[in-house]
């Protein structure tokens, strides 16, 4: 069985025995143990772990990648906090901006709000 010996990962042999079924033993125990550790919130999922980070997000992207919600990333933007690029008539935000806005913020602070999405 893929979970039965993973030691940290809180499941029953019911659950293992499901999880094990719906991986059909494919997934690498490493990914398993992320994953639980994930779902029981003692490690933040990062999508580009272990992968080439895009440079350029799209606007949703942006807010995500900034933790703030789709209307406060606007009205940052709005506010010329945010600058973006157009590319083929798409506009995106280049992922050295938001890496600057975050390092910006941890030494100033800019204005927290809106609802987190």
């Amino acid at each position: 069985m893929l979970c039965a010996n993973h030691k940290g990962i809180d499941m029953n042999s019911n659950q293992r025995k499901a999880v094990d079924g719906i991986l059909d033993n494919k997934v690498p125990s490493t990914l398993v143990k992320t994953v639980a550790e994930v779902a029981q919130g003692k490690q933040k999922y990062d999508p580009y772990e272990g992968r080439v980070k895009p440079l350029l997000y799209n606007m949703n992207e942006a807010a995500r990648q900034l933790g703030c919600s789709r209307s406060r990333f606007w009205g940052l933007r709005k506010e010329g906090v945010v600058p973006t690029v157009e590319v083929g008539g798409t506009t995106f935000v280049r992922r050295e901006d938001l890496e600057r806005i975050v390092q910006e913020s941890l030494m100033h602070g800019i204005n927290e709000g809106g609802d987190n999405e």
